[in-house]
């Protein structure tokens, strides 16, 4: 199965959701950061909703049999006809060119998609999984987020699409100030075993995608340039330093993005190759919706990806990894010594339960 439809309707979703978060963004930075929650809602929360169900009515409407994990549930709105309210008139002010996709017709219809987004099961037959909004702490400060979608058939992901508003297109780099203010960032999108691809976003559209390179090897773990991002809680920061001290980097640079596919973008783009994730708890897994879509485009340019156990990761054990702790990603030339430096590293500063 090539999947061509499934890619095709996911592109449309996440550019229309891309269009719809990006105009709230603009909106925030307009008012200078002072946005006040009692006049707009949330301004996150309502991006949110609006970008869930934008996605997930694509979606739903080519693909009626098929099932979503999506970050937000419907119980918020049905509790708060204020933000329903606010959620509702964002949708009708999307511009939606052309009727591949009807619109929304009701709040009802809103409550009804997002409530789609509810499901625990993940292992057996066809699963999206989708982050309406990745880096919400980003997004409010007008730097790099995600609007993120994949498909996920029997556990494995078959299908990624990521929606960078804030990327230049063409760059070969990309970090939380460099901006896109001429168009609407790019689109990033690979399907198994057919490469990965990019594409410039426009209001108007989208331009002609263009096949992504392979990535070329790394000689040595001293070679490495990292992307993590160094304010979160997620991530065990002594730990992390100890293994980038124990790999002997030829220099201390790295590239702190919030956002988790924001970094697999910047892996797939360029300008850094590697990343290691050590959560600061042995207990802790992260969601799916955090890392599907994004590893598969950076697989798909030949990037490496493990836990670091060295497993392989497995979307279908529910709405978290609950197979996998942690994450390495690297060149698969320097991915094997690398893991062996951070398991090293772990031996000898032990994650708590």
């Amino acid at each position: 199965m090539d999947f061509a439809n499934e890619l095709r309707i996911a592109t449309l979703a996440v550019h229309r959701a891309s269009i719809l978060t990006n105009s709230v963004q603009s909106t925030i930075q307009n008012k200078g950061n002072s946005l006040e929650k009692d006049e707009f809602g949330d301004p996150v929360t309502i991006a949110d909703f609006a970008s869930q169900a934008v996605i997930i009515n694509a979606i739903h409407h080519y693909f009626p049999n098929d099932t979503f994990v999506g970050e937000e549930d419907e119980s918020m709105l049905r509790d708060s006809p204020e933000i329903l309210e606010r959620v509702w008139v964002l949708i009708q002010d999307l511009k939606e060119d052309g009727d591949e996709v009807p619109r929304l017709e009701s709040k009802e219809d809103v409550l009804r998609v997002i409530g789609l987004g509810g499901k625990v099961e993940t292992g057996k037959g066809r699963v999206w999984m989708l982050d309406p909004i990745d880096g919400t702490k980003a997004f409010l400060s007008g730097t790099q987020y995600a609007v993120s979608l994949a498909l996920i058939v029997d556990g494995e992901q078959k299908v990624g699409v990521l929606g960078c508003p804030n990327i230049k297109a063409g760059s070969s780099e990309v970090r939380e100030e460099l901006i896109d203010r001429d168009g609407l960032g790019v689109l990033l999108s690979a399907v198994k075993g057919q490469g990965s691809f990019q594409r410039s976003m426009s209001l108007d559209g989208l331009g002609e995608p263009k096949k992504m390179e392979m990535l070329k090897d790394v000689g040595s773990v001293n070679e490495l340039r990292y992307v993590n991002s160094m304010a979160s809680s997620y991530i065990s920061r002594p730990v992390y330093l100890a293994v980038k001290k124990a790999c002997r980097l030829k220099t201390d640079e790295e590239v702190d993005l919030w956002s988790m596919h924001v970094k697999y973008a910047a892996l797939t783009i360029g300008g850094v190759d590697a990343m290691v994730r050590i959560p600061p708890k042995k207990s802790y897994h992260s969601y799916v919706w955090d890392h599907a879509g994004g590893q598969l485009i950076y697989q798909e340019i030949g990037g490496k990806l493990t836990d670091l156990d060295g497993g392989k990761f497995d979307f279908g054990v529910g709405r978290k990894l609950e197979k996998n702790w942690g994450l390495v990603a690297a060149p698969p030339s320097v991915h094997g010594k690398l893991l062996e430096v951070v398991k090293h590293v772990l031996a000898e500063n032990p994650i708590p339960e």
